[in-house]
């Protein structure tokens, strides 16, 4: 027999009840494919961001690296 809390007392309850049997409120049982859809979407949001800051990272990195190029370069010229 498979059990949830009541969100209202706290007391565990069958999840075959559609009220509880100890203080009478409402039993909600959150189906088993919303769930797994609210996970899916959690996880390709953060990896979303993750691809994003990642992205934006590896510009600012790239950015830098031609500077260090370019003024090496510059430093290279000069001394000949």
């Amino acid at each position: 027999m498979k059990l949830t809390r009541c969100k209202q007392c706290g007391q565990n309850v069958s999840v075959h009840f559609d009220n509880c049997p100890h203080c009478g409120g409402k039993i909600q049982i959150l189906p088993a494919t919303a769930l797994l859809k609210f996970l899916a979407a959690v996880i390709l949001l953060v990896v979303l961001i993750g691809g994003f800051v990642a992205l934006k990272n590896h510009k600012t990195h790239d950015n830098d690296s031609t500077k260090d190029t370019s003024s090496s370069a510059n430093a290279d010229g000069a001394s000949q």
